[in-house]
């Protein structure tokens, strides 16, 4: 099932929903197309669907359970020097415990931005609930997470909480604003760095 936005094929819906293989999907970005291939893997809690493209090139993994149903969602934002195949691990743990656990690659509160809208365009489609959305973050990725938590207070892209884990800058309190989510900080009391 292409999925067709303006006249252009942006992605291959969840065809495995349908008892079909996601196989490769063809992305149609302007007058180029490229091939890509989306991958559904089973998990011992649910399943993790692979290399979604969000926005341009960048990609997300969407772990989920297709007896889900309005599930919260969570998005993991991971460490400077890793990427979302790092998330794999808590990824599972948020599934494990019910919750709709999305690992993405990022670089920028930009790139949140644009995942944040699609996710809540797109989380009913593995079983989440776009307007249940927490953020979480270890270390550079917490730094981003608290960030975009604060920027985004009170937009469309705005988050219902927040979790940061060994990182988060105090210089982004200066963006606290009276409709800045929950958040929750876990910090080591011997962790001199943050």
């Amino acid at each position: 099932f292409l999925v067709k936005k303006f006249g252009r094929v942006l992605a291959l819906a969840d065809t495995a929903a349908a008892g079909e293989d996601a196989g490769e999907a063809l992305v149609s970005m302007g007058n180029t197309a490229e091939l890509r291939s989306e991958e559904t893997i089973k998990l011992r809690s649910g399943i993790v669907t692979k290399n979604i493209r969000y926005s341009g090139s960048k990609m997300t993994d969407v772990y989920h359970d297709r007896s889900f149903s309005r599930r919260p969602t969570v998005i993991l934002c991971h460490v400077s020097a890793a990427n979302k195949e790092n998330l794999a691990d808590k990824a599972e743990s948020f599934l494990a415990m019910g919750y709709v656990a999305i690992a993405m690659d990022f670089s920028s509160t930009d790139d949140l931005k644009s995942l944040i809208r699609w996710v809540k365009q797109n989380a009913a489609g593995f079983g989440g609930d776009g307007r249940s959305l927490c953020i979480w973050g270890y270390s550079w990725g917490g730094d981003m997470a608290f960030k975009a938590s604060l920027m985004f207070a009170g937009t469309p892209e705005e988050v219902q909480a927040a979790i940061i884990v060994a990182g988060a800058k105090t210089s982004h309190l200066k963006l606290l604003k009276s409709t800045a989510p929950p958040t929750l900080f876990v910090h080591s009391q011997d962790d001199k760095t943050v």
